[in-house]
């Protein structure tokens, strides 16, 4: 079933942890079943960005530095997965995202991004929240969020949900 979605699409963002394990290696099972071609981009960090890098070496990375604004610190990591989200969004893509830990509870779909501590989730709200296809890979031991559940659509036996497209929520 992951295979089917990911064929409809031909533009992809990879957003996930920074960490290698897990969610790292949920990725790597995924790149395959990208179509050769495909736009991909992700971020300039480790773990899930920096795979994603290595096994798609043309991708656009949209590096923090570029949204690095002086006194804000921290947000420029929020202002990038942002950009990331919203770049995706607008070309109709698929947001991927492969969080290491469970999604915080102030984590709300949101047409601006709030991860409150984890920018994988908070990635997965904006794109949900922008009406961005979604497919969201839960960390094992973890429950999908109470929103996810909602309008999501669990894909059994893989530890996805998958969120279509849709007018954006808010």
């Amino acid at each position: 079933m992951v295979e089917q979605i990911i064929s409809q699409f031909s533009s992809f963002g990879f957003e996930g942890s920074r960490s290698s394990g897990a969610a790292v290696l949920s990725a790597q099972a995924v790149f395959p079943f990208v179509p050769s071609g495909a736009a991909v981009c992700t971020g300039c960090a480790a773990g899930v960005d920096a795979a994603t890098r290595k096994a798609f070496p043309e991708c656009q990375v949209f590096s923090v530095s570029d949204f690095n604004i002086s006194g804000i610190g921290r947000a420029s990591f929020a202002i990038r997965s942002a950009a990331l989200v919203q770049s995706v969004a607008a070309s109709s893509g698929l947001l991927l995202a492969f969080p290491s830990t469970a999604c915080p509870a102030a984590v709300k779909p949101s047409r601006s991004f709030a991860g409150h501590g984890s920018g994988s989730w908070g990635s997965a709200a904006l794109s949900v929240g922008l009406g961005a296809a979604t497919l969201i890979c839960i960390p094992d031991g973890c429950a999908a969020p109470a929103w996810l559940v909602a309008i999501g659509q669990p894909l059994e036996g893989s530890g996805f949900w998958f969120v279509p497209a849709r007018p954006a929520l808010f």
